[in-house]
């Protein structure tokens, strides 16, 4: 009894992943990072042909065989029907696909019952080649239709290299992806960037592939994961925010931007909001898709750091990088600076060292409140993510806990076994 309960722990592992993936891919459209876990299904498939292999080379039985039998036909049928309802125009498709589950069952079973299970598991291996050459021949890639170039030098060769802050204003569905070839200019990665094709070519977008976006945000400019936005977007990027008197456009620090030809028909010939001006398109391939916009003035200077607006202040830059701003303040009666970062929960601020509360201005920009009194004071502005601390001393401690059930696991197999009790010799 006790052999049969170690038999079944070994199956144990592989049941719980199994259970656990099926409640993932079950829930929501998102989890944490992760969006569609209906992406977990081929996990799900690998750990339970890993489960049924396992079992049946444990408890495998031709005894019993019709019963047996039956359930199998009636689980193929199950199956065949399941099929047909998701697609009926291929259900002739699925009846031939259960033949042959059907034929190669029997002769797997015959094989085992003449010869042994090795030539049945031959069976099963050679059956494995025909269906995987079948899914790689008819899958096709979904940016195939894309033409998208195989290096990244090919891709910065034929994409403008903007200098600068972007943000793009289009849709990945209006994009024309019914290609000549390659080489046709109507391609979008001549011109437009969805994902993180910007990233990959070194560019300064807004716009990327964000699993986690930051809600507001987003609504703002009605940002999709991937990074295309609607139309309402250029009017909003363009709206003024009250408590600043700035556009979001300067609350953004951006240095141009572009438009997608497709959403945005003929939006040149209208006047260029104060401040900006239309310009040609650096390419003829990008010129037929996308309208530019760029600052009067030229791009911002990198010495501004991330300061956009101060209200009843002043404040100098000192020091600016990715996780942290360091900037010389005064507000005399109190007033605000407010940085262009998103006010991601982890900010913290301190002046002269005395911490200062952080805000959200729209309940998007980075702000801070500064006290009545303050003469050219350090305004140091740091980021660390939420839990980090956490999450570290909690990957210390499992490899620790790892290294420790090692050793223990060494010692154990190293110390010598204790003898076998002889129950007859100590009667005699």
């Amino acid at each position: 009894m006790a052999s049969g309960a170690r038999r079944s722990a070994g199956a144990g592992s592989p049941a719980d992943h199994v259970a656990f993936a099926l409640i993932f891919t079950a829930g929501p459209s998102d989890i944490g990072p992760i969006r569609w876990p209906a992406r977990i299904l081929p996990f799900v498939a690998l750990v339970a042909l890993i489960l049924v292999v396992t079992l049946i080379s444990r408890y495998g039985t031709l005894d019993k065989l019709r019963p047996r039998l039956l359930a199998a036909g009636l689980l193929t049928l199950v199956l065949l029907l399941r099929a047909g309802s998701s697609g009926p125009e291929f259900f002739g498709r699925h009846v031939l696909a259960a033949l042959v589950i059907l034929l190669v069952g029997a002769l797997a079973l015959l094989l085992a019952h003449r010869f042994s299970t090795r030539a049945t598991a031959a069976l099963l291996l050679v059956t494995i080649a025909p269906v995987a050459m079948y899914q790689v021949a008819t899958y096709e890639p979904p940016f195939a239709k894309w033409w998208l170039p195989a290096s990244q030098s090919e891709a910065k060769a034929e994409f403008p290299q903007w200098q600068g802050a972007t943000l793009q204003l289009g849709s990945r569905a209006l994009t024309e992806t019914e290609a000549d070839g390659p080489d046709d200019p109507r391609l979008p990665w001549h011109s437009q960037v969805y994902g993180n094709s910007a990233k990959i070519m070194g560019l300064d977008y807004v716009n990327a592939y964000t699993p986690v976006g930051y809600l507001d945000f987003a609504n703002l400019l009605c940002f999709e994961h991937e990074g295309s936005t609607c139309t309402d977007a250029f009017q909003r990027v363009f709206e003024i925010e009250p408590y600043t008197g700035r556009t979001y456009a300067d609350l953004m620090q951006l240095d141009r931007i572009v438009l997608q030809k497709n959403q945005y028909p003929l939006a040149n010939s209208r006047p260029a909001p104060a401040g900006w001006q239309w310009v040609t398109a650096p390419t003829p391939e990008s010129a037929r898709q996308i309208y530019v916009l760029e600052r009067v003035d030229g791009l911002i200077p990198a010495t501004s750091g991330r300061v956009v607006a101060t209200v009843n202040a002043t404040a100098e830059p000192r020091s600016s990088d990715a996780d942290s701003e360091h900037v010389d303040v005064s507000a005399p009666n109190g007033g605000s600076v407010v940085f262009s970062r998103l006010a991601w929960p982890g900010y913290t601020a301190t002046l002269n060292g005395e911490e200062l509360q952080t805000k959200g201005l729209a309940d998007i920009f980075l702000y801070v409140d500064l006290p009545p009194g303050t003469e050219n004071a350090d305004l140091h502005i740091t980021f660390r993510p939420p839990g980090e601390r956490l999450g570290l001393a909690a990957m210390a401690g499992g490899v620790m806990l790892l290294v420790g059930l090692v050793v223990l696991d060494v010692r154990r197999r190293r110390s010598p076994a204790p003898p076998e009790f002889d129950g007859d010799a100590k009667s005699g």
